[in-house]
């Protein structure tokens, strides 16, 4: 296994979380917060192709996302305490593995 695998995992990851965001219809940014995830995640698996000029203009935009502060959180749903608890016992020690 090389390093490029986990470059490809992290990338496959950070577009699940851009496709999360924009299924999220509450969230306050989800557009411009979407496509920050979605550059973030395509860099780590594309960028061993792309040429020099190409990542740094993508990373230029993630930056000019950020600094605008177009990027947010979104809300995640609370479970009840009693729900929790439900799980917790449930799940017991398996909880921590």
């Amino acid at each position: 296994m090389t390093v490029t695998f986990f470059y490809w995992l992290a990338g496959l990851l950070l577009l699940a979380n851009a496709l999360l965001t924009l299924k999220d219809s509450a969230h306050p940014k989800r557009w411009s917060s979407a496509l920050f995830w979605a550059l973030f995640g395509a860099l780590f698996i594309v960028s061993d192709w792309l040429p020099a000029t190409v990542t740094g203009v993508l990373v230029l935009i993630m930056a000019l996302l950020g600094g605008l502060n177009w990027v947010s959180a979104g809300q995640a749903p609370e479970e009840e305490p009693k729900q929790r608890q439900q799980r917790a016992t449930l799940l017991g020690h398996r909880l921590f593995w």
